[in-house]
């Protein structure tokens, strides 16, 4: 009986564990989650094969070398996609989002077709197109039931609409076929009781683009997504605000070098460090110049590496995210606000070697524990002549500058190389620790039970 209830009690705790930690393969990125199969971004590819965020739709044999500046670019051309694509489209309901970069049509073409099925015996039933009639037109238009006689929903001047926007078309059967530009609606039309979609057969063709000599386009396509429902006003607008928010530059990959210096910065899971030998560049009134301003709100720890000499001033000002500043050996000076307006540093490390301290290098910026490798004496020596550096130095009441309050000396700096984890391994380390950990817990109950 004894040995009965260990199993138990070893089983439910591993349980317990498992459901306490949400494994989750697709991080929220701000857009509508609920009924979301397959999102593709222009700029997350390997190889020939397009990336599919959301599930396992990946989209295969893509055109190679047609990834361009984020986005997939088809010119003249097709790409067929999953069928289980075309399988959202069967429903009763369903969304399609296009993230339209940059487009041109072609003159005496009757149509520039983005999206498509054609079972290879029927009609297209699905089709969303701009109807150019050879310049007679500028017409986009929204085939969604494959009914001949039911109204297609549509807006004229499409080819400057949709420049560069979010064109997203919503489905249900029985209500409303809607079409959107950026959020805004655009056009709409009552939609058939019954999905025409439903009786194509198994092996359709559902394509991107189009090669047909009268429905060609270059298009930069730079995502799609696919829902199983039809999204609400207020969430297409959430996707299409989502879609033009300005988005941060790509980080670059490997070290950097620091124009004009001997220097190199780079940033890799929001640690950035400085390496090489010299002096950093001063950027006091030029803080734009900073290489890694664009990043700066993502920076959660600096690390300068012995062989630098100088911290520039303003070099991480207004860096909000910051909780950790580690300055190794051989920095002897720190310019003027160079961690100022930081917010909150847990804690700043700095140099035996340093000399010099200057002007504000932490104004209105709070300090918790400032780690300095030297002793008191060799502090001392430090000129500190500069104001507002409250978080390391203050005047007593004899007017004396003595160390801050949170001032922690003989703190050797040193930085460990850290390697991080592969992205997703980290979920997968805390899964196993916590369930070794559990498991743990029930050996030991399970030895005082048969005690």
């Amino acid at each position: 009986m004894k040995k009965v209830f260990s199993i138990i009690l070893t089983i439910a705790m591993v349980a317990s564990a498992l459901s306490l930690m949400t494994v989750t393969s697709f991080a929220d990125e701000g857009i509508v989650q609920d009924g979301l199969v397959s999102w593709f971004d222009g700029s997350e590819y390997e190889g020939t094969t397009w990336t599919d965020k959301k599930g396992e739709n990946d989209i295969t044999d893509c055109v190679d070398g047609t990834f361009k500046d984020g986005a997939y670019v088809l010119d003249k051309a097709q790409q067929l996609l999953p069928n289980e694509l075309y399988d959202v489209l069967r429903g009763e309901e369903y969304t399609v989002e296009m993230n339209l970069g940059a487009f041109e049509t072609y003159p005496d073409t009757g149509y520039a077709t983005w999206l498509c099925n054609n079972s290879g015996t029927t009609a297209e039933k699905v089709s969303f197109y701009i109807q150019l009639n050879k310049g007679a037109m500028d017409t986009f238009k929204a085939k969604t039931s494959g009914i001949a006689s039911s109204a297609r929903p549509a807006f004229d001047e499409a080819t400057t609409t949709l420049q560069n926007a979010t064109l997203s078309i919503t489905f249900k059967a029985g209500g409303e076929t809607c079409v959107y530009v950026n959020g805004e609606l655009m056009s709409s039309s009552a939609s058939p009781a019954e999905n025409a979609n439903a009786s194509v057969g198994s092996n359709p063709k559902f394509i991107l683009g189009n090669a047909g000599v009268n429905n060609i386009s270059n298009t930069a396509f730079e995502g799609l997504r696919f829902y199983s429902r039809a999204l609400t006003a207020d969430e297409v607008k959430q996707n299409a605000d989502y879609d033009n928010a300005p988005k941060p530059a790509p980080i670059p990959e490997g070290p950097v070098a620091i124009e004009g210096t001997e220097l190199t910065w780079e940033l890799k899971d929001g640690v950035l460090t400085v390496a090489g030998t010299g002096a950093m560049p001063d950027y006091r009134n030029v803080e734009d110049s900073r290489p890694w301003v664009a990043y700066l709100d993502t920076i959660t720890k600096v690390v300068v590496k012995t062989g630098v000499t100088h911290v520039g001033s303003s070099s991480f000002t207004h860096g909000k995210a910051i909780t950790e500043v580690v300055i190794e050996e051989s920095v002897e000076s720190i310019g003027m606000d160079a961690f100022s307006c930081a917010d909150t540093i847990d804690t700043m490390s700095l140099p035996k070697s340093l000399k010099t301290i200057g002007q504000g290098v932490v104004y209105s910026t709070t300090v918790t524990t400032v780690n300095y490798a030297g002793s008191e004496e060799d502090f001392a020596a430090i000129d500190k002549s500069a104001p507002y550096n409250d978080s390391i130095y203050v005047k007593n009441e004899s007017g004396e500058t003595v160390p801050a309050a949170g001032v922690v000396f003989g703190e050797t700096v040193v930085t460990p190389p850290v390697t991080p984890p592969e992205t997703g391994d980290a979920t997968v380390y805390a899964i196993v620790f916590a369930v070794v950990a559990m498991l743990g817990m029930a050996v030991v109950v399970t030895k005082k039970v048969n005690a």
